[in-house]
């Protein structure tokens, strides 16, 4: 399983896996992360998501504003819109943004779709996710991390991939959005789904001031993108942590 970082401006560059998920919100604003994004998605080597955002905000960026960044940098992958644990209104919004998608984006073809379904129980969200795979065909699905958080490990994604398996004529990836910290958790992701879960993504390595190993959560803090004093050695050895556990070997 891929794990894709999310820094903050200062240390772009310094800790890269290849695969990477960026935010449009940030990078609407912030000129050296639109530069940075921009060249990655020129590489062969790099692999570029664009999300609009909807976990911060609490509902998806401005898709105009999306679709702004996403003409600029050029990414691989788009996050259509989703709105917080609702089903009726991600529906919308993503099928809104999937026709302005492919009408503002000429090369459209060449970019994969991911959308994030939504609702407020295990039901809703399946709802959601059938009705968009249903009008969109997206490439990816994006799970939340708030569901499989809520829900226990894995059982959302067991889900999808019964449902996948059994009844969808293709075979989307799955994307975790945002990762609650526990290591034990990812590493179990990475042994029992290594052909379904593609990546997932977390800023946690960045900003947690004690080996994640304990286990010990911390909040993100207001000014993440525009801060400058990180430890860079902390960084590190906490990234280590991850990339032993997204390949399902941490102990």
């Amino acid at each position: 399983m891929k794990f894709a970082p999310i820094p903050p401006t200062e240390l772009l560059g310094e800790f890269t896996t290849g695969y990477h998920l960026c935010l449009a919100h940030i990078l609407h604003r912030d000129e050296r992360q639109m530069v940075y994004y921009k060249g990655l998605s020129s590489s062969l080597d790099d692999y570029v998501i664009l999300d609009n955002g909807a976990y911060e905000l609490g509902s998806s960026f401005s898709f105009q504003h999306v679709l702004e960044v996403a003409k600029e940098i050029g990414p691989d992958e788009i996050v259509l819109p989703d709105v917080f644990l609702n089903k009726r209104e991600t529906i919308l919004s993503a099928n809104e943004g999937h026709k302005l998608f492919i009408d503002a984006i000429e090369c459209a073809a060449d970019i994969s779709i991911m959308v994030a379904p939504q609702g407020e129980s295990t039901s809703e969200w399946m709802q959601c996710f059938d009705a968009l795979v249903s009008t969109i065909h997206p490439d990816a699905i994006g799970i939340p991390v708030v569901y499989e958080s809520k829900m226990g490990r894995g059982v959302l994604i067991k889900q999808i991939i019964s449902y996948i398996g059994g009844d969808l004529w293709y075979q989307p990836d799955i994307h975790l959005l945002g990762w609650d910290g526990d290591l034990y958790k990812l590493n179990c992701y990475a042994r029992d789904f290594p052909l379904w879960v593609r990546g997932i993504d977390s800023a946690k390595p960045f900003y947690y001031e004690t080996p994640l190993s304990e286990g010990v959560k911390q909040s993100r803090p207001k000014d993440y993108f525009e801060r400058l004093d990180f430890d860079r050695l902390r960084v590190g050895l906490n990234l280590d942590e991850v990339y032993m556990a997204a390949e399902g070997v941490f102990a």
